[in-house]
């Protein structure tokens, strides 16, 4: 359900994360978060804007609850996988790369994603 200024409050935090002013980008999402708690793609962005300020574990719950919301939402589920990975939870985020994969085998970024959680790992194993 969509309320008044909702749309309005991601719209400009999506503009400040895009250029790289995160903090404004993560009052924006608050302000998304305020209007509609319970807003998937505001949950996913704050996380996404979290993960980016090194904020990745405190992130991670809302990257999850966005993707619990709408599972079927490809984007939401690359934003966990960020999360995932720069928390260092590379086996569950390649599970989630394997789900995209599975669902849309045609998602570049997803088989970007996987090579490039693969190499960390073998960086880190070996």
């Amino acid at each position: 359900m969509s309320r008044p200024g909702l749309r309005a409050a991601i719209e400009r935090g999506i503009a400040a994360h895009w250029v790289g002013r995160i903090e404004e980008a993560l009052a924006s999402y608050r302000e998304a978060l305020a209007i509609v708690p319970d807003d998937p793609e505001a949950m996913s962005l704050m996380g996404l804007a979290m993960t980016h300020s090194d904020q990745a574990k405190e992130a991670l719950p809302l990257l999850v609850r966005a993707v619990e919301l709408e599972p079927a939402q490809i984007g939401f589920r690359l934003n966990l996988v960020e999360g995932l990975a720069k928390a260092r939870h590379y086996e569950r985020a390649l599970s989630e790369l394997k789900h995209v994969i599975d669902h849309h085998p045609d998602n570049v970024r997803a088989w970007e994603k996987t090579g490039d959680i693969a190499a960390v790992q073998m960086d880190v194993d070996g």
